[in-house]
């Protein structure tokens, strides 16, 4: 019987699900090794770094539509566009990092922020190799490269722990697979990306497409990967004690929720494309539904767990990790909605919709509500999610989505 290789979904959805657990598992080792401070401290770092990732998703989208598309002998070059773009923003983040991560707490040298310039730095590149890859069909090599970066940084999370290292270690442990995941698999990308023609559009071009897409990209990224970030600046008060628990259920329960419904995005796209909004709203609806459901058991369970798994410190509040987990279904039901209307050419109701939400959590969360900070950070949560929705919804169902 001949080999068939297997197909690009089950490649992509295989090498997510390797590097989403090799992050998941870096996430759970760390607070069982460091104490409290440190994982406060890691978590908003990883934060910080994997939201501008996140963010940067929308340069990999461009350069995907960039490549798949007829060439034009004028078009750009992707290397130089990526030595531009990352040479950019590693100054950007680097310059916000110098200002931000003494004022969170996060370190008082310069270390992480060396590290966190080189982790954008070598994402930017990742990013516009990957979209290269999407664009020539290359899905095998595509899948080696999201799985080894996942893997390799958890070797090295767990050399740093290994080893006692601080903060600074564990910033370049996150830092550092960005770039040697590229460098690992260099001959191979060299070979099959060597010749490519360009792009089908000029610089210009292209890094305002970039842009636009790069800005939705960021508010979804906000909301899924930085929200201990945002949680660390709208409640600058609270002590490690609060935030190291809130933390450790946002990457613990609310991520895992969450990451399939992203992996799988692009193919929701595809599909909505073809379905009608009853499909959209119901696949919608169970999930939200399906994270209510788990925030019960959550709510009874989680605390416990946690308290056995990492000790009293890491013990959540149970109408808190609830409320996290709840969100997660309110969050996922707003991805499959606003992928509908993408599917649809509704770009701008996408680009309202996700910074509506991230308006909304952000006035929720810096309002006086003298609530427990687990239950506050997760009414602000839910009230951007649904504030997010109550924007999408709207469109999908009176706009001209069949």
């Amino acid at each position: 019987m001949a080999f068939r290789s297997p197909r690009p979904t089950t490649l992509l959805l295989a090498a997510t699900v390797v590097s989403g657990g090799s992050g998941y598992i870096a996430n759970a080792l760390v607070p069982a090794v460091a104490g409290v401070e440190d994982y406060t401290r890691f978590a908003v770092l990883w934060s910080a770094i994997f939201f501008v990732v996140g963010a940067l998703g929308g340069l990999q989208q461009e350069v995907t539509r960039a490549s798949a598309a007829p060439s034009d002998p004028r078009g750009s070059r992707a290397a130089p566009f990526a030595i531009v773009v990352a040479i950019v923003v590693a100054a950007v983040t680097g310059l916000l990092a110098a200002v931000g991560f003494p004022a969170l707490d996060i370190a008082s040298d310069g270390g992480p922020v060396v590290a966190t310039m080189l982790a954008v730095a070598g994402y930017a590149v990742v990013a516009v190799v990957c979209g290269r890859l999407y664009g020539v069909s290359a899905f095998l090599l595509l899948a080696i490269v999201i799985a080894l970066d996942g893997v390799l940084r958890l070797i090295a999370v767990g050399v740093a722990l290994a080893l006692g290292g601080g903060i600074t270690a564990l910033a370049w442990a996150i830092s550092i697979p960005f770039p040697l995941a590229l460098l690992v698999v260099f001959p191979l990308l060299r070979r099959r990306l060597l010749g490519v023609a360009p792009l089908d559009v000029p610089p210009r071009t292209l890094a305002w497409n970039a842009a636009r897409l790069v800005a939705a990209a960021a508010a979804m990224a906000l909301l899924v990967s930085g929200m201990p970030t945002v949680l660390r600046v709208a409640f600058p008060h609270a002590g490690a004690d609060e935030l190291a628990p809130l933390a450790l259920a946002l990457s613990l329960v609310r991520a895992p929720l969450l990451i399939p419904v992203l992996a799988l995005q692009s193919l929701l796209i595809v599909r909505f494309g073809r379905s009608g909004r009853r499909a959209v709203l119901l696949l919608a609806g169970a999930i939200a539904g399906g994270g209510a459901v788990l925030a019960i058991g959550a709510a009874f369970i989680g605390p416990l767990v946690l308290d056995a798994v990492y000790g009293p410190p890491f013990g959540s509040d149970p109408v808190g990790l609830g409320l996290v987990v709840a969100s997660s279904g309110v969050l996922g039901a707003l991805i499959v909605v606003t992928a509908a209307l993408v599917a649809h050419g509704k770009h701008v109701a996408t680009l309202l919709a996700w910074w509506g939400a991230v308006a909304a959590t952000l006035v929720i969360a810096l309002v006086d509500l003298t609530l427990p900070v687990g239950v506050h950070a997760g009414v602000a949560m839910i009230g951007g999610a649904v504030a997010g929705l109550a924007v999408a919804i709207p469109v999908l169902v009176r706009g001209r989505v069949p």
